[in-house]
């Protein structure tokens, strides 16, 4: 854990605003040739055309399907 203080949270008041702390920002890194190349590679099988031709299962209804099972 990190270092405590006695010293109580300063409450701030109509007297005193001090600013905000100052946030680090995050360094935007530009992608390597490398990067770019081995994230293509690792993600082909997405990259594949996907089809033009849709398969449709038709089931039977449960109506159907329970009359099937009687006989």
């Amino acid at each position: 854990m990190g270092t405590t203080s006695n010293d109580p949270f300063p409450f701030p008041t109509s007297e005193k605003h001090d600013a905000p702390p100052e946030l680090h920002k995050p360094v935007a890194e530009e992608p390597s040739e490398e990067a770019l190349d081995n994230g293509v590679e690792e993600s082909f099988p997405a990259s594949d055309p996907v089809s033009v031709t849709v398969d449709k299962v038709i089931t039977p209804k449960k109506e159907d399907a329970k009359q099937d099972a009687k006989r």
